[in-house]
């Protein structure tokens, strides 16, 4: 008796569990294959090729947060050292400049797409360095 309701246990409804199995399958390809898997990152902001006589002396932001896309396999590998942003300060002088970013100057790994920057505009302030002059007495 307890073997015929085990037998009608799996045969009883067979076509109907035998789709839901397909679906479940082919719900998980899809899944598994999805190209539109965004991530969010936040990444620093390296500032290069300030004059030896400059300084930054305030940047509205010292890191960004960016929103990638790709494949899955490839957006779950990536970390937020794999990007970068590099902004020019050379031929600057004292005074605010006022910087949008743009995804072509984010180095990033290959077939990963940038989606969204924020915040999209950058101020940096810079200021001229003091120096002190050392006046040196007479040693006795």
């Amino acid at each position: 008796m307890k073997v015929f309701k085990i037998k009608e246990l799996f045969f009883k409804n067979i076509g109907l569990k035998c789709f839901s199995i397909i679906v479940g399958i082919l719900l998980w390809i899809y899944v598994s294959t999805e190209e539109g898997v965004v991530r969010n990152f936040k990444i620093p902001i390296n500032y290069v090729g300030i004059s030896n006589n400059l300084s930054i002396s305030h940047t509205s932001e010292d890191k960004i947060l960016i929103t990638v896309q790709g494949e899955r396999e490839n957006i779950l590998s990536c970390q937020a050292s794999d990007f970068r942003i590099s902004l020019s300060l050379s031929k600057k002088t004292s005074g605010s400049y006022t910087y949008r970013l743009f995804p072509y100057e984010i180095v990033r790994p290959p077939d990963i797409f940038i989606k969204k920057i924020y915040p999209e505009y950058i101020k940096v302030t810079l200021k001229e360095k003091v120096i002190k002059e050392r006046e040196e007495g007479n040693k006795s």
